[in-house]
């Protein structure tokens, strides 16, 4: 009786079939699995405001300070505090856009080691603008900021007559951070009081 040979061809076949389908199942489950993952961020602009409540810059990249992105709210405008309200709190206080909307009319640069340069955009074809230099030595004013003390430096009587001249309001100033070092020895001093925490303009 001759000897009869079994084709392995269609269970190859078969094998290569059922290699496929769990390879496309196992792929849709993938796409499944990476459309439930929800996204953690994505940052579509980076922008700075140097000047709190003023315009912000954009900018492609920055460094990631401490306090927060570098030369953030290192600067801000304040007012005198009325005669009434004043005492150990501070002699100045903050302004904001949203009971001062000129503000936004503020575009400063960002700050450099030459100071900094603010335009004032209510006439976009000609603005007003501002160099003031960097200052190495100035006043200290201590101002409320959010219902806390915080700490500035004034940078000077000419910048103070342009903003109070564009904003229309008395009195008003620019005031710049203290540097790490000087806000470090602050909060030092300052460490057992309620209001330790509010020494910057964030």
């Amino acid at each position: 009786m001759p000897t009869r040979y079994l084709s392995l061809a269609p269970l190859a076949a078969l094998g290569a079939a059922g290699a496929v389908l769990y390879a496309i199942r196992a792929s849709k489950k993938d796409e499944s699995v990476e459309a439930r993952e929800p996204t953690v961020a994505r940052i579509d602009q980076l922008i700075v405001y140097p000047i709190k409540s003023a315009a912000g810059v954009q900018v492609d990249h920055s460094e990631v300070t401490w306090k927060g992105l570098k030369h953030d709210r290192s600067y801000c405008i304040v007012v005198p505090v009325e005669e009434s309200q004043q005492g150990a709190r501070g002699e100045y206080r903050a302004l904001s856009q949203a009971k001062t909307p000129r503000m936004s009319l503020i575009h400063p640069s960002l700050p450099s080691s030459e100071g900094i340069t603010l335009s004032f955009m209510e006439d976009v074809e000609q603005p007003s603008t501002i160099h003031v230099p960097l200052l190495t030595d100035s006043r200290r004013i201590t101002i409320v900021l959010w219902g806390n003390t915080a700490m500035g430096i004034d940078w000077g009587d000419p910048v103070a007559e342009w903003l109070s001249g564009h904003l229309r309001i008395p009195g008003t100033r620019l005031l710049k951070s203290v540097d790490d070092e000087e806000l470090t020895r602050s909060l030092a001093v300052a460490q057992d009081s309620a209001e330790a925490h509010g020494l910057d303009f964030h």
